[in-house]
Order: C-alpha cells, then structure tokens, then sequence
C-alpha cells in the first residue's frame, strides 16, 4: 500500500524532525554536524527555504523552516539525501540512517511561532547537552544573539516579539530561560 501523500503548500511554515534507525546516533562527530549544517544551509538558499531554527541533537535533529514554493519533499529529499551519502562514506557504513520519512507538522504562526522557537532551542537544555541554549553550538540559537549565520531569518520571531531590536531579543532570551511544561509546543510526545 503507498504511502499517503504530504500536504505541502506554498509559504507554508513548517516543523521538520527525524531522529536516528532505532533512535542510534545520525552525527557521529563534530564534523558531521558541520556537514549537516553546510548541506542545510546550501539548500535553504537554492531552493528558497528560510529557515528559523535548527537543533541538531545526536539521534536527532529539528528544523522551523518556511518554503517559499510548494517544495519540502524535494528541499528534504536533497538535505537527506546528500547528508546521508557523506556520513555513510565518512563513516565506512551502508544503509539506512535515519529511522524512516521525516516527520512534518504545519506551524501556526500566532500560536506556535515561538513556542517552537524555543521547543527547538531548548531540546539540549532539556536533554542535559547544556545548560542554556547559548551553550549548545549545533543550534541557531547564537544566531539571534549575534547574527552570525545571515542564512538563518531570525526576523519571525523577533518581529512576533515587537521587533528586530535589542529590546525583543532580550524578551527572546527571557523567553527561552523558562522551560515549558511538557517541553513540547503541540502538547504531545516527538
């Protein structure tokens, strides 16, 4: 029986995760996450994707993207794809790494823009990776607090914060010091 097919529209804001076969590690070292990075950064820009937020976690990662054309299978397709190739060259491993399709949920920007901000932020912070967002480096945390990485928009959620200022990344920081209960901004388990 095939698979059911993914709703995906244009402009639609979504949220992207997968986590590793059997929950094992999809970065194995530091570089894989550099590569990981390089790749998502490459196709965000080819294929018009912003992205919000990324966290890369050991066994699994998350992305707040937006497409700006109805193109998510093929953006995570290539992301996949190409990462994959290089770990498993890398790495002297064949077959699967990831534990099947990614998983997608469409984001409400009123509602969950932040929320998911911060979920994303936070998932080290939660897992015992580090104690504050700033301290975990395979995520865009630091992209807010410097603007380090211009690929990543930062704009969304500061603008739903009242404004790419100092004043609303101080309310971001604020926002990301608390951790929410549940830890999940759908209110169920990832």
């Amino acid at each position: 029986m095939p698979r059911p097919s993914r709703m995906i529209y244009e402009e639609a804001f979504y949220h992207v995760f997968n986590r590793g076969v059997n929950k094992m590690p999809i970065f194995f070292d530091e570089l894989d996450n550099k590569i990981f990075i390089k790749i998502l950064r490459h196709e965000a820009l080819e294929m018009n994707v912003r992205v919000f937020a990324y966290c890369l976690m050991p066994n699994h990662y998350h992305l707040f993207i937006q497409t700006k054309n109805a193109n998510l299978n093929i953006f995570m397709q290539k992301l996949a794809g190409r990462y994959v190739q290089l770990v498993n060259f890398r790495h002297s491993r064949v077959g699967a790494l990831f534990q099947g399709r990614y998983q997608n949920r469409l984001v409400d920007i009123d509602s969950y823009a932040l929320r998911l901000t911060r979920y994303i932020h936070l998932n080290p912070v939660i897992a015992g990776y580090a104690k504050r967002p700033q301290d975990y480096p395979w995520s865009s945390y630091n992209s807010y607090r410097d603007n380090q990485n211009s690929w990543i928009s930062t704009d969304l959620p500061l603008e739903l914060l009242g404004g790419k200022n100092k004043a609303s990344f101080r309310q971001f920081e604020k926002f990301h010091e608390t951790v929410p209960e549940g830890s999940d901004p759908y209110g169920t388990v990832v």
